[in-house]
């Protein structure tokens, strides 16, 4: 009897799964390039810049693209329509964050805000970034923001063929200063070094088919020595950097409580609110350190995703001098000469606003941005959506995408401008639903000035070849989870010795000289 009763919870079993799979096969899967068997699409899959052959795939398979690579399912959303249908108004379905094995649970990453799946220790670092860095609470870190970026104008007068670095140490003091309360070396600051290597590598860590252990997780239990195991020694010495990272300046934080000397930053005040956890305030920083509170991407700009942003607007600026003029034009109207733009000059500036705008949208530095995982299986547009479904947002395809922005592959301020403007690309670059960047207001406020400051001082051009003649740059792209500007040739110089002395001024009012 007991082996009847068997065969019969079996069957019954059976027949229901049977019958859920005929109800799923009702609806098909979204279309998609042919699959072969056991491999999928993995022969098919880019390995660089591929948000521009996702692009590319749109005009064949349409706004959004199903994938399978071995047994993973993946969904490329090319559409800013699609994402805000899929990734906000259903967030309950698409909130959490696929399994990283390698920069994950091999390197340490999943303590990060932006890695964490959809938990209640995500929810508590968004809480804790909410009441800091969140919306109106930014406003407090605005003399932070007025003095650092100021400084870095000086820094520019004084080396001006050091840009890259010059803006990586600009975007260390300044999140180091919110995060830590930590005042940045003049050179090569450790912090700042720390930082830069660890997003460097988790860049390199999360790039799509980089490392076979993400598609076969168990190649993480293979020896180190074993041929295809050298994969453990890299995920063994980044997780060091990793670790060194998170637990240095927060170490900082604390030695200068304990001396009665620490300055306000996000970590001091949340350590002195007793009903806090410290390992919980610990990974909240670090988040907000390397700029991990949102998508990775930019999801807020962190110091390698400002840089990248940065670096994007100075290339836009030597390719579009008639954009820096009329900007220029639109600042001395206000300022007279006579004093440095300032936060609250924002409103009273809507064309240099427009260059912050088209500089985010025509070189999104994460073009592809981290991808939801879906929690349940659910169907759109006719289209069956499996649970555990990677959704990839296609952020360079939204940005370019001709139904939002016309002529999208020239740079044109002006249709920010225009009644009504074209889509605010804050909308797409800061990410979508309850992954959505929560320090977003500091971020932008932060790319806006530093440009609006540059722009009232410096006229930047070609540069020039050993023979002296002006160089056109050529405009290409890193490849990676962040993309950069590779190395370009350009010229930067004070608009006046007004401008210099107005520089030298401020940084007398900051007291940082």
């Amino acid at each position: 009897m007991p082996f009847l009763t068997t065969w019969i919870v079996l069957a019954i079993c059976a027949g229901f799964l049977w019958a859920q799979s005929r109800r799923s096969r009702g609806f098909p899967l979204p279309p998609g390039p042919k699959k072969w068997p056991i491999v999928g699409n993995a022969f098919q899959m880019p390995r660089y810049h591929e948000f521009l052959t996702f692009t590319e795939w749109k005009k064949t398979w349409g706004n959004y693209i199903y994938l399978r690579v071995f047994g993973l399912d993946l969904l490329v959303i090319n559409s800013y329509k699609v994402a805000k249908e899929l990734l906000e108004k259903r967030s309950d379905h698409f909130s959490d964050r696929p399994r990283l094995i390698m920069a994950g649970e091999m390197m340490g990453w999943n303590k990060a805000t932006a890695i964490s799946p959809f938990n209640n220790d995500f929810k508590n670092h968004r809480r804790l970034l909410a009441r800091t860095v969140g919306g109106k609470n930014a406003e407090r870190f605005w003399p932070v923001e007025e003095r650092e970026r100021r400084k870095f104008l000086l820094h520019i007068f004084e080396e001006p063929n050091n840009l890259i670095q010059l803006i990586r140490r600009l975007e260390g003091s300044v999140i180091l200063d919110v995060s830590h309360g930590y005042t940045v070396q003049k050179n090569a600051d450790p912090f700042v070094v720390m930082a830069e290597t660890c997003m460097d590598q988790f860049s390199a860590s999360t790039t799509y088919g980089a490392y076979m252990v993400e598609i076969f997780p168990f190649m993480r239990y293979i020896p180190e020595w074993l041929p295809g195991g050298q994969f453990k020694k890299i995920a063994r010495e980044w997780g060091g950097n990793l670790r060194r990272t998170i637990e240095e300046p927060f170490a900082f934080v604390k030695q200068e409580m304990a001396a009665n000397r620490a300055r306000s930053s996000f970590a001091s005040q949340m350590l002195t609110a007793a009903d806090e956890d410290e390992e919980l305030i610990k990974a909240a920083a670090f988040s907000l350190y390397t700029g991990e509170t949102g998508v990775p991407i930019l999801r807020v700009f962190n110091s390698t995703k400002a840089v990248s942003a940065l670096t994007m607007f100075f290339l836009l600026m030597v390719l579009n001098p008639e954009a820096q003029r009329k900007a220029q034009a639109e600042i001395d109207e206000l300022t007279k000469g006579q004093y440095l733009p300032t936060l609250q000059d924002r409103s009273k500036l809507p064309y240099t606003d427009a260059v912050m705008l088209e500089s985010l949208r025509w070189g999104p530095i994460a073009p592809m941005a981290f991808p939801h995982r879906s929690t349940s299986e659910d169907i759109f547009e006719g289209y069956r959506i499996p649970e555990g479904i990677l959704c990839l947002p296609n952020l360079w395809a939204m940005m370019h995408d001709p139904e939002y922005y016309s002529d999208p592959m020239e740079f044109k301020p002006e249709r920010f401008m225009k009644d009504p403007p074209e889509l605010d690309p804050r909308n797409i670059v800061f990410g979508f639903g309850r992954r959505i960047c929560p320090g977003r207001s500091l971020a932008d406020s932060g790319v806006w000035l530093t440009i609006a400051l540059v722009l009232a001082t410096c006229n930047i051009g070609k540069g020039v070849d050993e023979n002296g003649n002006e160089v056109d740059p050529v405009v290409k792209f890193t490849s990676g989870t962040i993309c950069r500007a590779e190395e370009f040739k350009y010229s930067i110089k004070p608009r006046s010795e007004k401008a210099v002395q107005l520089v030298k001024e401020s940084q007398l009012d900051y007291n940082v000289l």
